[in-house]
């Protein structure tokens, strides 16, 4: 959210520019400026009848192919927002690298975890977000941080807002798991992305307190301010016939998850944006996915008459 003559500076390299945000009828306009020209190529409004999320309110197109900076600047004092950019031109997989002050944010990186690799990391374009299923951090942070479980995460945050982070983003992490879509070769998110867990129940009921969606906020800023702007996702998108994560509870527009997606997410149903009603011991144990099909610790007093082998499970 930008006030009156605030501005946004960033670098990108290509040729066009398409710059989303939110819409509506309290919404004022942002002009543009290109590499360090005085006057804005054009002026775009946010204005609209009707509230809207993730729109496109207007692109600089033609420029020569190579790095450019770009400045946004509020130019009145109605609200004014910018959420992302869309870069055009080669190469295909562009990057934007903002130059604007860094987002001040606290990182515990006293629980390292061993379980990532197996093969490179491709690109960074994708966010995923997870619920871990239990409340109980300690628990969360020993199996993640377990060499032999095959499961971690980039980041896990609390209730509190205290973030973790285990394994370093450009890493891969073992957090996504066998899935499919948004042109990303099948089962293999790991290495396009960063897994981030919050934790929470998972049960729908369960809140996510203010002080961890500040967090969340805090780290995605930090991972756009200081490695790439990326697609938001969560967890089911990705493996919407084995995942339910996040729950229904999640803040999903506050957030924009999903709400900027590849043209490939076409494909995708309607019912893998759902929760599922139920899951299977192979799910359990990540038969036939990638590591990090998910996070799970058996319950230690199972039901009465429920084999060891197919003992409920907490996720997390």
């Amino acid at each position: 959210m930008l006030s009156a003559g605030a501005t946004i500076t960033f670098k990108f390299t290509g040729t066009n520019i398409g710059f989303i945000s939110t819409k509506g009828p309290n919404y004022g306009s942002i002009a543009i400026y290109v590499d360090g020209g005085t006057n804005p190529v054009a002026t775009f409004s946010e204005y609209a009848s009707t509230i809207s999320y993730q729109k496109q309110v207007g692109a600089v197109i033609g420029l020569p192919q190579g790095d450019h900076t770009i400045v946004v600047k509020a130019v009145s004092s109605a609200l004014v927002e910018l959420d992302r950019v869309d870069i055009g031109g080669a190469p295909s997989k562009a990057r934007v690298f903002p130059v604007k002050p860094k987002t001040s944010i606290s990182i515990d990186r006293s629980r390292p975890s061993p379980n990532k690799g197996d093969g490179p990391f491709e690109g960074y374009l994708f966010t995923v977000l997870h619920h871990t299923g239990t409340n109980n951090v300690s628990s969360v942070l020993n199996h993640l941080t377990t060499p032999g479980t095959d499961v971690s995460a980039n980041y896990v945050i609390t209730k509190a807002g205290h973030i973790y982070e285990l394994v370093p983003p450009l890493q891969r992490a073992w957090h996504a798991g066998a899935g499919s879509g948004f042109g990303i070769p099948a089962n293999n998110m790991n290495a396009y992305s960063v897994g981030i867990e919050l934790v929470n129940l998972g049960d729908g009921k369960d809140p996510y307190p203010e002080t961890q969606l500040t967090a969340l906020q805090n780290l995605l800023n930090y991972l756009e301010e200081n490695y790439a702007t990326t697609y938001l996702i969560d967890h089911k998108m990705w493996a919407g016939s084995r995942k339910t994560d996040l729950s229904a509870n999640f803040p999903f527009a506050r957030f924009g998850v999903g709400k900027y997606l590849p043209t490939t997410t076409s494909a995708l149903s309607a019912d893998q944006l759902l929760p599922k009603a139920s899951i299977t011991w192979e799910d359990i144990v990540g038969n036939g996915g990638e590591k990090g099909d998910e996070i799970w610790v058996p319950v230690p007093n199972p039901d009465a008459g429920v084999s060891s082998k197919t003992d409920k499970a907490s996720r997390y």
